[in-house]
């Protein structure tokens, strides 16, 4: 069975006329080798990785992918249903654990509640909608375009939603004027 058969699509063409990879580079030569791992410890994915949501990924047969959830995949086959998500029963998907022990197949419902166990949860004092101060909106504007919108998020304490939120609707949501970027640009329209 190819593991991620639910995910291959007819090869095609890919930069300057050659072929995709056929997914046998280092990364998931890996995870293969690690798919039975039995140790107790998270094993951290020592390859690339999303740096907004620090989540090990991989490229196979053309095609991106989650390393935790190839990983899952590779250990448990394939997911009951297309939208089971690989969840982390240690509570450290965020520090990249691809261990095939902490890994099983949940629904969306149930990782929630396991985030919520491990205290993962994604909580706003402020509610769903959030609420930042007006000094975090004028910090907010005026590193706009100067920085990542994930370090402006981080540097106040607020989620790169919240900052993102902000940036695009503050001006037709009543938040304030759009800002101007450095290279003379409007932003927020």
């Amino acid at each position: 069975m190819d593991p991620v058969q639910h995910g291959w699509k007819a090869p095609v063409k890919g930069r300057r006329g050659h072929p995709p990879s056929k997914g046998n580079g280092k990364a998931f030569r890996w995870l293969t080798e690690n798919a039975a791992h039995a140790g107790d410890g998270c094993l951290i994915w020592p390859f690339g990785r999303d740096k907004r949501v620090n989540r090990g990924m991989l490229k196979h047969k053309g095609k991106g992918y989650w390393a935790h959830r190839l990983m899952c995949e590779l250990a448990h086959g394939a997911p009951p249903t297309p939208k089971h998500q690989a969840a982390h029963n240690c509570g450290k998907g965020h520090y990249c654990c691809v261990n095939p022990r902490h890994l099983e197949w949940k629904t969306n419902s149930q990782n929630q509640l396991d985030r919520a166990k491990n205290g993962n949860t994604l909580r706003n004092p402020h509610g769903p909608r959030g609420a930042i101060t007006e000094e975090q909106k004028g910090e907010i504007a005026r590193l706009a375009g100067k920085m990542a919108q994930t370090k402006i998020a981080a540097r106040l304490g607020v989620s790169l939603g919240c900052v993102q939120y902000w940036l695009k609707y503050r001006e037709t949501r009543g938040h304030g004027p759009a800002v101007m970027q450095s290279n003379g640009v409007r932003e927020g329209k």
